[in-house]
């Protein structure tokens, strides 16, 4: 995580993470008392928290009962269609950083891309699919489109709960995928912007088609 990152933050990523790791399985009620023991953390952040996550369908508030793990079902369409999603409102930002001469923040990308690497290296499925999310995050956040922003979050917050099981992950895919990321990138820099929409698009549609 960023080193900037806020508590409220730091506890809402980690209550997400026990979350898909299963640790807080559907039906299970948490606490502000148990999350502050299990995240050494205080009750503001961890409250403030709970309440995204419940924004975000992650989880229910029960009044004196505490904060009920939601049990979400989400099908292969559903995620195709978040792809498809995804790859709309990618298109979009870069056309607009297209018209308005938009600059891509290109450090992070290259950060993202150094630890895609990293995950591969250490077989870390996690962040692997961390990285891969933040990658496509930084593109759509180029549309300096805030409404944006929050609807592409809510709606990742609640499919990447389930959408590992449907995520590949053969080192031979994941590896081309970067250099992909790494190439588009580079497009990005030099601000070949058609060059990047057709790689974008391409890079999207092999994700779709490797669903299936």
């Amino acid at each position: 995580m960023p080193n900037n990152i806020t508590l409220e933050q730091k506890a809402y990523e980690e209550i997400k993470k026990f979350i898909i790791q299963g640790k807080y399985s559907p039906g299970t009620y948490i606490t502000e008392a148990s999350l502050v023991k299990d995240l050494n953390m205080s009750r503001t952040p961890i409250r403030r928290a709970l309440v995204k996550l419940e924004s975000s369908g992650l989880v229910k508030h029960f009044k004196n009962q505490g904060s009920m793990v939601q049990n979400i079902q989400i099908t292969l369409i559903d995620i195709v269609n978040f792809f498809e999603c995804r790859l709309f409102l990618g298109i979009g930002s870069i056309e607009k950083a297209k018209r308005k001469m938009l600059d891509f923040p290109i450090n992070e990308m290259y950060e993202c891309t150094q630890l895609l690497k990293n995950a591969v290296a250490d077989d870390d499925h996690d962040l692997y699919y961390l990285e891969a999310n933040r990658y496509h995050n930084l593109i759509l956040q180029t549309s300096q489109n805030d409404l944006l922003m929050e609807t592409i979050g809510a709606l990742q917050n609640k499919f990447e709960i389930i959408a590992s099981k449907y995520y590949s992950y053969r080192r031979s895919s994941v590896e081309n995928h970067i250099k992909q990321y790494e190439e588009l990138t580079k497009f990005f820099e030099e601000k070949e912007y058609d060059q990047a929409l057709k790689l974008y698009n391409e890079i999207m549609k092999e994700k779709i088609q490797s669903l299936f």
